[in-house]
């Protein structure tokens, strides 16, 4: 056995036990021990006695020209964003899961998981996961929307023969395509199997494809046979394979970047890497003869339980097994063996469908009555017991192919959790035992017939519901009990804009040029009057521009200004200030020197030129003009009391300042004396705290990276009291803090809210455990578009305290569901209960904003339902 070339590299393949190291991000690694015969235990080869199995890659092509593919793959493939046979695979992604399940048997030893299996590639995208560990979007540059590619990729496999689909992709549960459920479900029809990656984001939280009950879904082990850190879990995920620090082929003209043994090959990580080796066994499984339905159940039932430890270590001096980490994730299967699967005897295969079930909860039932549907994939069982849910249920008899149907009634209250896993075990007459977990998410839908009961229900004056219309808060509307909110009517060419306030919608004022969707926010403006802010992307420019809307406390149109792209560009941090009494914004972005602030021609320096630097912008009476700072200073933020933080100097020399504006002038310049030393450039700048005292909290607060992987999180407020400064240090190395997604004030106290990599945690102060939970996070969505998917929010209790929570809207990553999670003392944990979980129909619009919390009411969710305006106070 060659073990010192590729194949003893290969860990996959052939475990020995020996230490392998992964990558945990740009700064750290790990090393995971190996435990012998944690691998995939390929069998004896069997002589090949009918033809190949083809398999369809759908991904980003292949390497046709790999020495190891070559023989391996099945030609002409597809490309389906363009509809060529151009299959070139510029990522890499693509070859790597090619050479996984097919690789020609090479001098070392090394070799992919059958050589039955002929590689169809269909191109479905041109970039791939972005690994080591965490894939990034799967549809730039794809021409065509992901799920047109992959349903016109399946569709072409079928017709071409492919006995097998492979599909090392994942989007969110909440974008469906019915052309992909056509597909699939035509695929089932036909008994082809399909293999698809988990995917890599540590949640339990369901996706595509790996959503549809006939998918095998793979997650990933690593060589201790544990759970990965990052791959996705739950009862979503049939079984495991290899997935961390796997070698496979490579573009043969693009360099690897972590393996160092020439070009070729390259280690990759990822569930990409881990279902590669199912579908490879598959191939193998129907090679010797096997047809869909007994290989599927073989694979399924034939493997191995999980280790429940993970063996890692962060640094060579550390033990492993005093490092042993408890690991909490589970699957439906254990870690495939293919040699479990061909020594199975047929068994019976008594199992729930993964299809999560969705519950519509009216606020008042106390309970849920409904059915669990249950299937026999195998052979005949006798006296079969079912256990879940607190009940025993006895079948005498359960013929193979047959499905029942049991009831269940699950208590449910306003404090239940929103989403959780019903545990079940299935026992049969002979011994058999296997535990499932069935998904159960409810919500609370809010439609014309169906309001929340603590709602408070307004009649609209003067609302014609019968136009359709969409609805958008004002923000910085002082008052929760006089909330405000545009209606925006959209005509040909035009948009007809109305001020609903003391639910009375006053007459319309059209603007001109402009459709609902191109407004970008109204403002609630200190004079009393209001604005709204519409931008026009022109498709020759890069950026946008925008256009301010000024209306009168009648809602009366009285001006208009505009601004270009040719100086800078607004910023979305702007605010409102006061120049010369009239409402102008404010803001810090990359430009030139307005045309009106250019100092005059200096014959001494006639090549003099303006450059294009962080400046200060406003707008005086529709004229850009820049306030004038010291040719030393640099603007970093504007501060969250419409102050600007400045710096001066050079590396650790350099100096802060905080401007006072009035007027478009600087009147004030104080230097910000630090207690510590800090390096500001680059830093985060967010909003000041949310308050849970007796008094508002004042200040910006300011996030910084620290050591790798920790943030440092300080407040700055210009008087430099009740300020905060404190290291957010990462609870392990598998896993970094991103970002402060919500900070809260009471008195000298601070928490926050912290974005992971996987997980959202909560940091209650110094000595405390960390609150954590899921994310619930996709990692093709940006992290700079999914941080701004949670916003801090005060919840109110029935004695008056308030709690930290952070309200999630609806979005792409949870669909038409807007929750709220809160850190809750007494529980001592992330709450998402069913009290704060809300969806609408077509009869009832979601205001994405809340109705902010005032010192004596609560935050409210609000929706327009017909002509009724709904709030549901945020009280716990």
């Amino acid at each position: 056995m060659v073990t010192k070339t590729l194949l003893g590299l290969a860990w996959g393949l052939l475990n020995t036990g020996e230490p392998q190291q992964i990558l945990i991000d740009h700064y750290t690694s790990g090393i995971i021990q190996g435990v012998q015969g944690e691998d995939i235990r390929l069998p004896t080869r069997a002589p090949r006695s009918r033809e190949p199995v083809i398999v369809a890659v759908l991904d980003t092509g292949v390497d046709a020209s790999h020495p190891a593919l070559k023989g391996a793959l099945s030609l002409p493939g597809y490309n389906a964003i363009n509809g060529s046979s151009d299959i070139q695979d510029s990522h890499g992604h693509g070859t790597h899961i090619s050479g996984i399940i097919a690789a020609i048997p090479d001098e070392s030893g090394f070799r992919g998981v059958s050589e039955s299996a002929l590689i169809l590639p269909i191109k479905v995208v041109q970039t791939g996961p972005n690994a080591p560990i965490r894939p990034q979007d799967l549809s730039a540059g794809a021409g065509t929307a992901l799920t047109e590619n992959v349903a016109k990729g399946i569709e072409v496999a079928l017709d071409r023969g492919a006995r097998v689909i492979h599909l090392s992709l994942a989007w969110p549960a909440s974008i469906r395509s019915e052309r992909v459920d056509q597909a699939i479900a035509r695929a089932a029809a036909n008994h082809v199997l399909v293999v698809s990656s988990a995917g890599n984001d540590s949640t339990l939280a369901r996706v595509y494809p790996c959503i549809y009950d006939s998918v095998i879904c793979v997650g990933a082990h690593g060589p201790d046979g544990a759970f990965t850190h990052f791959s996705n879990h739950g009862p979503m995920v049939d079984l495991l394979a290899p997935g961390i620090s796997i070698l496979s082929t490579w573009p043969m003209k693009k360099s690897p970047a972590t393996f160092a043994g020439g070009i070729g090959h390259e280690f990759r990580n990822g569930t990409s890497m881990a279902a590669p080796f199912v579908t490879g066994a598959v191939a193998e499984l129907l090679s010797r003869g096997m047809n869909p339905e007994e290989v599927r159940n073989r694979i399924l039932l034939g493997t191995r339980r999980a280790r429940t430890e993970s063996q890692f270590r962060a640094g060579i001096t550390q033990n492993f097994s005093a490092l042993a980490r408890p690991n909490s994730k589970t699957s439906r299967f254990g870690n495939l063996d293919i040699e479990g699967a061909l020594a199975l005897a047929p068994r019976s295969f008594i199992h729930p469908k993964k299809n999560e079930l969705h519950l519509e909860w009216d606020g008042v039932s106390p309970y849920f009555d409904l059915s669990i549907d249950w299937v026999n994939d195998w052979v005949d069982a006798q006296s079969v017991k079912i256990t879940f849910g607190g009940q025993t249920v006895q079948i005498s008899k359960f013929p193979a192919k047959s499905s029942v149907s049991i009831p269940i009634r699950i208590p449910v209250s306003s404090e239940s959790e929103s989403s959780f896993v019903l545990e079940a075990q299935v026992e049969d007459g002979v011994g058999n035992k296997n535990q499932y977990g069935i998904p159960i998410s409810m919500v609370r839908p809010v439609t014309a017939l169906k309001l929340p009961r603590e709602g408070l229900v307004d009649e609209i004056q003067g609302l014609e519901s019968a136009s359709p219309f969409t609805v958008r808060s004002i923000l910085g509307s002082p008052s929760h009990t006089d909330p405000r909110f545009l209606i925006l009517k959209e005509q040909p060419g035009k948009t007809l804009l109305q001020l609903l306030e003391k639910k009375r919608v006053g007459p319309p004022v059209t603007i001109e040029g402009f459709a609902p969707d191109q407004l970008l926010n109204g403002y609630a403006l200190f004079s009393g009057g209001y604005a709204a802010v519409f931008f026009k992307q022109d498709p020759k420019e890069p950026r946008p521009s925008f256009f301010f809307k000024y209306f009168d406390e009648a809602f009366h149109l009285i001006r208009e200004e505009s601004l270009g792209t040719e100086i800078t560009v607004l910023s979305e941090r702007f605010q409102w200030i006061s120049r010369k009494g009239t409402p102008t914004p404010l803001w810090i972005s990359l430009g030139f020197t307005p045309k009106a602030d250019l100092p005059p021609y200096d014959p001494w320096n006639p090549m003099d030129q303006d450059v294009k630097r962080p400046r200060v912008y406003f707008l005086d009476q529709g004229s850009l003009r820049v306030v004038r700072l010291k040719k030393s200073e640099t603007p970093l933020a504007l501060l969250s009391d419409a102050r600007i933080l400045v710096t001066e100097g050079s590396d650790y020399l350099q100096t802060y300042s905080v401007l006072k504006i009035r007027e478009g002038e600087v009147i004030d310049r104080s230097p910000l004396s630090l207690p510590e030393y800090r390096m500001l450039i680059g830093a985060v700048f967010g909003n000041k705290p949310e308050h849970l005292g007796a008094f508002p909290s004042s200040g910006t607060v300011v996030t910084t990276p620290s050591a790798p992987g920790n943030l440092r999180v300080s407040l700055i407020d210009a008087a430099l009291k009740d300020s905060f400064d404190r290291d957010l240090i990462r609870p392990t190395p598998l896993d970094s803090f991103v970002s402060v997604l919500g900070a809260f004030q009471k008195n000298s106290d601070a928490s926050f809210f912290i974005e992971s990599h996987y997980d959202l945690y909560f940091d209650r102060g110094p000595d405390r455990p960390l609150l954590s939970t899921s994310l619930n996070r996709y990692s093709y969505i940006p992290s700079m578009i999914f941080a701004r998917s949670f916003f801090p929010v005060a919840i109110t209790t029935e004695g008056q305290a308030k709690l930290p929570a952070l309200y999630v809207p609806a979005t792409v990553a949870n669909g038409n569901i807007s929750e709220i999670i809160v850190a809750d003392e007494a529980s001592e944990g992330l709450r998402r209960t069913l009290r704060f979980r809300f969806t609408s129909d077509e009869t009832c619009q979601m205001i994405g904003n809340l109705i902010q919390a005032s010192e004596i009411s609560p935050a409210y969710q609000a929706f327009i339902c017909g002509k009724r305006l709904v709030r549901v106070p945020l009280t716990k």
